[in-house]
């Protein structure tokens, strides 16, 4: 099997897709900007065109995937150079450095749920017009852009992953990790943002990286854009009351009214094209949050 590249491979979701494809049989290199690894396969880079160049060359990958950057859009409110600097300077830088090769492999680019902005609608589409409400989506939507156009001007196999809500093992922050933390606070009350008729597409990691896998075998991608989601509607609040149930507590739990710019009221994928090409993987979220939570008592 030829390898595979996941630059960011220290995070989150890289460290899981990392395993799971080392799972399958296939060598995986990974590459991180800012943490030193324990893992032999993983490359420390500066993200440069140069550094990247010597990256590329080292091997014949099979697939790349570009899953750095600013990891959450609240540390960039007020600074958009936080996502210049750590999302799309390195993805053009890249991408350059592809074009020097003559690469031959696919590249996937990690975008976001949060291009849709606020919307009404009832799913989200990957054909739906995007409305960003922050910095970090406003960069991820210039990525896929990006990436369209040089698709569309080179012989190079570009595309974007929109990811939905993600949680799992090891995922020190968002929605599932506040609840827990506030509960470990104070088991008696606890004060969430919103109104908790928030509605959001939950996805448990290890189904998220099988739905990279499923995409990435069939499609070789020129400029597409798929979401990765369950496809299945939850509100906040029920997420925090299986969470408090979980953790064994009778915690109280209060709703600020507060919103945040950067969140939309309903973000739910519409899954039709991936479940085009195969089933949409998908856990139970009792179980997964189940999964997780303890996870996370093991880990303090």
């Amino acid at each position: 099997m030829k390898e595979i590249l996941i630059i960011g491979g220290q995070g989150f979701i890289g460290k899981h897709l990392a395993y799971f494809y080392r799972s399958q049989g296939h060598e995986v290199v990974t590459t991180t900007k800012y943490h030193k690894s324990f893992d032999s396969h993983c490359i420390q880079s500066d993200y440069s065109k140069d550094s990247f160049l010597n990256i590329f060359e080292e091997k014949d990958y099979e697939k790349i995937f570009f899953l750095s950057g600013n990891p959450y859009p609240g540390l960039s409110i007020d600074n958009c150079n936080i996502d210049i600097n750590q999302t799309f300077i390195p993805l053009v830088n890249s991408v350059e450095a592809l074009k020097s090769i003559s690469f031959r492999g696919d590249f996937w680019f990690a975008s976001s749920v949060a291009v849709y902005g606020a919307t009404e609608l009832d799913l989200q589409r990957e054909s739906d017009m995007c409305n960003p409400l922050s910095n970090y989506a406003v960069v991820k939507l210039a990525g896929e852009n990006y990436l369209k156009m040089v698709s569309m001007t080179s012989e190079l196999n570009l595309g974007s992953f929109r990811i939905f809500s993600t949680f799992g093992e090891n995922l020190k922050r968002q929605i599932i990790f506040d609840i827990f933390k506030k509960i470990k606070d104070d088991p008696y009350s606890i004060s969430l943002f919103g109104s908790g008729e928030e509605v959001r597409d939950l996805s448990y990691v290890g189904d998220q990286v099988k739905r990279i896998k499923i995409i990435s075998d069939h499609i070789k991608p020129k400029g597409d854009v798929y979401n990765l989601g369950s496809g299945e509607s939850t509100k906040i609040k029920s997420v925090a009351e299986e969470v408090v149930k979980i953790m064994g507590h009778d915690t109280k739990i209060n709703y600020t009214s507060e919103s945040r710019v950067f969140d939309g009221n309903s973000w739910v994928a519409c899954m039709d094209k991936l479940q085009k090409l195969a089933p949409n993987p998908k856990s139970s979220l009792s179980d997964s949050l189940l999964t997780t939570i303890n996870s996370l008592e093991d880990s303090k």
